[in-house]
């Protein structure tokens, strides 16, 4: 019985696997788009298999970032401009919050004025809808936030992550300036979060909820475009 059961096991991941290379094969080739759609009952007749393994497969690319489910619309191939920007933003959060622990307690007052400052022209740039200066404004405001950290490392990693990500993003950032208004908030709130004196540990968390909220933005901004 027991052996059965093994057998059966082997099967069944046999094909998983044969519906998993075909699809990749497939997103590779470009014969599945960014965008389309992932039927299974079509899969079903190209494969001759029974919707199991095909949705076990599509679960599998989903978990690679090559599938994700968009709402209203199914399981689509992923953007993969979408997939390298939300995974360069996921370690820009854990090295900006890192940054901005170290960075934060060592502000000035003036540091901070500036800062003040910087985000009030954030808040004019939401307000006149001059997006893509927007996008300027934030790099220099997280700048001069991370600017006495003493990591010369941690600030290159930044910056290189920084480069390339602007090469995507700067091609969506007009599509969604209600992040732009909640950004100046969490800025806000960050900054007054330093003149209080709170822990690093505070400021790390308080950087990545921030950086976290902007790729959520961000994600559900290409799902309506």
């Amino acid at each position: 019985m027991n052996a059965e059961v093994g057998c059966l096991a082997v099967k069944s991941i046999s094909k998983q696997q044969l519906a998993y290379d075909f699809i990749y094969a497939q997103i590779m080739a470009g014969v599945y788009l960014p965008g389309q759609r992932i039927v299974v009952e079509q899969l079903v007749q190209e494969l001759s298999l029974s919707p199991s393994p095909i949705r076990e497969a599509i679960r599998k690319l989903e978990a690679d970032g090559l599938l994700r489910n968009k709402p209203y619309a199914g399981v689509v191939v992923t953007s993969f401009k979408l997939k390298e920007a939300v995974e360069r933003m996921r370690v820009l959060a854990a090295l900006d919050g890192y940054a901005t622990a170290l960075s934060g307690p060592r502000l000035t007052s003036a540091d901070l004025n500036e800062l003040d400052e910087l985000n009030s022209e954030l808040k004019e740039c939401a307000n006149e809808q001059m997006f893509v200066r927007a996008g300027a404004i934030d790099r220099a405001f997280h700048d001069k936030l991370n600017g006495r950290c003493d990591n010369d490392y941690l600030l290159n990693s930044i910056k290189d992550i920084t480069e390339k990500l602007n090469t995507i993003r700067d091609l969506n950032v007009m599509f969604y300036p209600m992040r732009i208004v909640e950004s100046v908030k969490e800025h806000e709130t960050l900054i007054s979060y330093i003149r209080e004196g709170r822990s690093a540990m505070e400021l790390e968390a308080y950087m990545r909820t921030h950086r976290h909220n902007a790729i959520e933005a961000y994600t559900q901004t290409v799902d309506k475009v």
